[in-house]
C-alpha cells in the first residue's frame, strides 16, 4: 500500500490519454513525468538536509503530499487549458507546459519551505 501511495500522482496519465487528443496527451504525459520526477528530487533533498516537515515547520503535512497538492493543482490548471485549446500549435502548448512546469517548481519550492 506504501509504494502505491509513493507514486499516486502517475494516474495523471491514463487521464491525460483519457480526455486529450493524442498529440496533446503525449506532451502532457512528458509535463506530468517531469512533475513527477521533480516531486521526487525535492522530497529527497528535504529528507537529505533533516527537514522532513519543512524548514520553517509551518505546515505540517509531509513534503510529499504538499508537493501531491501543489502539482496537482497545476496539472489539473494545465488540463483545464489544454482541454479548451484543441487547434494551438505544437510550440504554443511545448511553451505553455514549460511556463507551467516552472511555475509549479518555483510554488513547490515555497511551499517546502515552510
Amino acid at each position: 500500500m506504501d509504494i502505491l501511495l509513493n507514486w499516486l500522482d502517475l494516474l495523471w496519465i491514463p487521464v491525460a490519454f483519457m480526455l486529450l487528443p493524442l498529440r496533446q496527451a503525449l506532451q502532457m504525459t512528458l509535463l506530468i513525468l517531469s512533475c513527477v520526477l521533480t516531486l521526487r528530487l525535492q522530497t529527497e533533498l528535504m529528507e537529505q538536509i533533516d527537514f522532513p516537515y519543512g524548514i520553517l515547520s509551518l505546515i505540517d503535512f509531509p513534503q510529499l503530499w504538499r508537493g501531491y497538492i501543489v502539482y496537482g493543482g497545476f496539472i489539473a490548471l494545465f488540463f483545464l487549458l489544454s482541454k479548451f485549446s484543441k487547434n494551438v500549435s505544437a510550440y504554443v502548448f511545448i511553451a505553455a507546459s514549460l511556463t507551467f512546469y516552472f511555475a509549479a517548481f518555483f510554488t513547490s519550492s515555497v511551499i517546502m519551505v515552510l
